[in-house]
């Protein structure tokens, strides 16, 4: 039985017919551009993730400085909610390094890409220390244990005496480490007794993004020339019908039975352009830091 595959608005029953080849061309192009969405959503959730615990640890410096918590339960509460924030970080790349590189092969159609991807992130293992200390972080909150072990909460004059700072500190105690015997030894080694987390964690951060911009770069023939593609199908729909007629969907039917359906839209690419214009690459977010500081004039 012969199949049947056409386009068609929703909004219309105007149908333009289509090759069975041609369907298949479609789903590819929206195959690109959906793997691509995947991977500016996985580093979207690792930012958002890494923005609320900076949040969090700004939100305790501020306590600290307007109200009394000096009990231990307000340490213990401080405590567990940091624990909660790294981990779900940790967690958010986790699941973006396993997976970041599978979503390049299937954006790109070519297998060679993914090596490509694994090879960068070795390279920022290799050359990052906080990178590897966060790896192996990850690993110990996973199977063990929390990676926040001690919050402290201080504050102090300037040089000049004419501000006066609050902070909040969160670290991890390299003797709670090394209970764990799985721990890497030699990173342990590498350490103090503390680690403040907080400059670990934005090296880290600082990391991924190189690895995320090397992703783009990647990727960006192939999505460009999906988009354009995508788009011409549209226009020339709308060319054929006249107006705006959209969102467009592709159906493959073989007799009455209709196999397949792809939509035919950029709405949702568009969703992935902005998220891209808005997580741009972080270089020397290490050497950061979010101040509320008022100046005297």
């Amino acid at each position: 039985m012969k199949s049947r595959v056409f386009i068609r608005a929703i909004t219309t029953n105007n149908c333009q017919e289509i090759t069975c080849e041609r369907f298949e061309f479609l789903k590819t192009l929206k195959t690109s551009l959906s793997e691509a969405l995947a991977i500016e959503e996985k580093y979207e959730f690792i930012i958002s993730n890494y923005l609320d615990l900076e949040r969090e640890a700004i939100g305790l410096a501020l306590s600290h400085m307007v109200t009394d918590q000096t009990e231990y339960s307000d340490f213990f509460e401080a405590l567990l909610t940091l624990n909660k924030h790294v981990v779900n970080l940790l967690s958010a790349v986790k699941l973006y390094n396993d997976q970041i590189a599978s979503h390049v092969s299937r954006c790109t159609r070519n297998p060679e890409t993914e090596v490509k991807v694994k090879q960068a992130q070795c390279t920022e293992y290799d050359n990052n220390f906080n990178y590897r200390f966060m790896e192996a972080l990850r690993n110990h909150s996973q199977h063990y244990g929390g990676p926040v072990h001690k919050v402290k909460l201080g504050g102090g004059w300037n040089d000049d005496r004419t501000a006066l700072k609050f902070r909040a500190e969160y670290v991890s105690d390299r003797s709670r480490l090394r209970i764990n015997k799985k721990f890497k030894r030699h990173i342990l080694d590498e350490i103090g007794d503390e680690i403040e987390l907080s400059k670990a964690i934005r090296s880290y951060i600082e990391s991924i993004s190189s690895i995320h911009n090397f992703v783009r770069n990647i990727i960006s023939d192939d999505v460009e020339v999906s988009r354009f593609k995508i788009n011409e199908a549209i226009e020339k729909y709308e060319k054929e019908f006249g107006g705006k007629s959209r969102p467009l969907i592709a159906y493959k039917y073989h007799g009455e039975s209709l196999d397949e359906e792809i939509l035919i839209s950029l709405d949702w690419d568009d969703v992935r352009q902005r998220i891209q214009k808005k997580n741009r690459q972080l270089v020397n977010l290490s050497m950061r830091y979010a101040s509320g500081e008022a100046h005297n004039n």
